[in-house]
């Protein structure tokens, strides 16, 4: 592998693959303990919509797109590392 090989990859896996966590940083403020107490009281539909989006984005980042790019680069590196190129 040549140094910058993975850049792209590296875009993936700590850039978009986080989009759900920004999302759930959002949500934590709601909890009583170590969020804003009384936000949830005060926004409940707030906290229903940040949980369903949370929800959705983990499954499609996480577990769809996440499986995807992992899929792709394992195919990569391996066929890299079997290459007679330098």
């Amino acid at each position: 592998l040549v140094p910058g090989s993975c850049h792209y990859y590296a875009m993936f896996y700590f850039g978009v693959s986080e989009i759900s966590t920004g999302v759930l940083c959002l949500l934590a403020n709601f909890d009583d303990i170590h969020g804003v107490p009384g936000l949830a009281a005060a926004f409940p539909l707030g906290k229903m919509v940040l949980g369903g989006l949370f929800a959705v984005l983990f499954v499609i980042c996480r577990v769809l797109m996440w499986s995807t790019v992992s899929y792709y680069y394992c195919r990569d590196a391996w066929n890299a590392l079997k290459s007679n190129d330098p």
